[in-house]
């Protein structure tokens, strides 16, 4: 990014590490972009937050700048553009109750104005280009010889180009690989198996007929003894 007044036509100031936020810088920014710079100053005289102190110093840097390095004229100078960006934040610790602690956060910023002086165009990205056209165009117009030569020879180029004769050695190697016959590998095949026999049928077990229960032999009968014989 070009950064020189000749480029540009802005004139720069910068402030870093301002001890502030850059949030609230960018709210007091919002209220003296694209004054004249006698009303800024009045903007930020008045102003009420702590920042505008600081930008004040930044402001008075560019007038100086504007004025002392590039002769501009003070009463014509407006604030083109004024930003900040965020810088290092630096961590701190407060203690509190019951050992407790707390963190603090020290944030600072980096402020930039950008003047500009009233009435003076600045530079577009088509009047860049018109500074470069001239470069160029030299640098087309030396190499035109050089290009004109390989012209000339271009038709003796055209011709088509001849086959060029294969080497013995590699027209034997393709001979002697058109010469190997392809053998396909055998596959060993295992014999069959033989179906097995079919095994003979079991005869068939028969049942022997169960013997009739024996019957119970007959008690003798019992005789009578007549009176006066004895057993």
């Amino acid at each position: 990014m070009p950064r020189r007044y000749e480029e540009t036509g802005l004139v720069r100031a910068h402030a870093k590490w301002v001890r502030t936020s850059a949030r609230k810088v960018r709210i007091v920014l919002e209220h003296v972009r694209g004054l004249p710079v006698a009303e800024a100053r009045n903007q930020l005289r008045f102003a009420t937050r702590h920042a505008a102190q600081d930008i004040s110093k930044v402001l008075e840097s560019a007038i100086a700048n504007a004025v002392n390095n590039h002769g501009l004229d003070e009463g014509s100078l407006i604030i083109h553009e004024a930003f900040a960006d965020e810088g290092v934040t630096m961590k701190r610790w407060q203690p509190r109750a019951r050992g407790r602690a707390m963190r603090i956060r020290k944030r600072t910023a980096h402020i930039t104005i950008l003047l500009r002086a009233e009435g003076v165009a600045l530079p577009t990205a088509a009047a860049k280009a018109t500074k470069a056209a001239p470069a160029a165009k030299s640098a087309p117009e030396k190499a035109a010889p050089a290009e004109a030569a390989p012209a000339k020879a271009a038709p003796a180029k055209a011709a088509a180009p001849k086959p060029k004769p294969k080497p013995k050695a590699a027209k034997a190697v393709v001979e002697a690989v058109e010469a190997v016959e392809v053998v396909e590998p055998v596959v060993a095949t295992e014999p069959a198996a033989e179906p097995e026999a079919e095994a003979a049928p079991k005869p068939k077990r028969t049942r022997k007929p169960k013997a009739a229960a024996a019957e119970p032999a007959a008690e003798p009968e019992a005789r009578s003894i007549p009176e006066g014989e004895e057993a």
